[in-house]
């Protein structure tokens, strides 16, 4: 594996590499595994590779990463076990880690609802159509 430098950071970066997992692995899509084989034959980078070699986000993952306005993200772990101090950090709305992790929470299920809305809309007409006859 050869180092190239990066242009706006002057660091050597490494160059994308092939995930080592068997394509039968990331995926249970016939289509989507040949795929990947093929993508692997001719040594393409794809979106598996790429979610293979990103380490997640620790906070993200907590979900106390906040990005609801313009002046974050506000990134605020959660609290340690075992700390008997009360937890006085504050994104810069004044959120705490707890309130940020329940507007993610909240907007998840927002969005979830969303995308599944149509659905219930169409079984909500058929009863009022019902009703009426």
């Amino acid at each position: 594996m050869t180092g190239k430098k990066n242009r706006d950071t002057g660091t050597n970066e490494k160059e994308p590499t092939l995930s080592q997992s068997r394509p039968q692995d990331l995926s249970a899509d016939p289509a989507t595994i040949r795929m990947i084989a093929r993508a692997r034959e001719l040594q393409i980078e794809t979106i598996f590779d790429r979610a293979q070699s990103l380490k997640p986000c620790s906070i993200g993952a907590q979900g106390t990463c906040c990005q609801n306005c313009g002046q974050g993200p506000c990134r605020l772990p959660l609290v340690e076990k075992g700390q008997a101090e009360a937890d006085r950090r504050k994104g810069l709305c004044g959120a705490s880690a707890e309130t940020i992790a329940a507007r993610n929470f909240a907007r998840m299920i927002a969005a979830g609802a969303a995308a599944h809305s149509d659905p219930g809309r169409s079984v909500a007409e058929t009863f009022l159509a019902a009703a009426r006859h």
